[in-house]
């Protein structure tokens, strides 16, 4: 069963990270903004914050008013190795910002460790979605333990998770 179909589709590379985003949508017609980030190791908080704010701005609420359209209320999920710790306060000026900006929230618990060292540099942030359930998938064979976030899609007969999309 598809779900989603896949249309436009951006992938950006500079020395602050990298940034690979596709606009999907459901069989119902909603959009729905999928974007998975890197960030470099030992970058600036401030330079994070500028990188995503050039690459997400057309989804901000003063991008979309600029460019005349609605896509500040596209449903957008970013997710991915973002390189600082999320459990300490050095992260709040990056998770405030992405919240007034974006009206993205952080969607797994920052003190739940995502890497072996007991750091959590890898977030799921979403906005305009409902029931998100994201877990933290162990995973022996790298660094990083994974996180696998759940978005339930409204189809037609039942929701369809986003893992059981072919």
């Amino acid at each position: 069963m598809t779900a989603i179909n896949s249309s436009s589709q951006q992938l950006v590379s500079t020395s602050i990270g990298d940034i690979c985003m596709v606009e999907c949508q459901t069989l119902h017609g909603r959009k729905i903004i999928f974007a998975a980030v890197y960030i470099s190791i030992n970058q600036k908080i401030e330079d994070i914050i500028s990188f995503l704010h050039h690459q997400l701005l057309p989804y901000s609420h003063g991008g979309a008013a600029i460019l005349g359209n609605e896509n500040d209320k596209i449903p957008l999920v970013l997710g991915g190795d973002f390189n600082i710790n999320f459990a300490v306060d050095d992260s709040k000026p990056l998770i405030n910002f992405l919240e007034e900006k974006f009206s993205l929230q952080l969607n797994n618990n920052p003190i739940t460790p995502t890497t072996n060292s007991g750091t959590t540099i890898d977030a799921i942030f979403t906005r305009y979605l409902d029931n998100v359930e994201t877990r933290t998938y162990v995973a022996y064979f790298t660094y990083h333990n994974a996180l696998v976030t759940i978005i339930p899609i409204q189809t037609t007969s039942n929701n369809v998770n986003i893992e059981e999309i072919n």
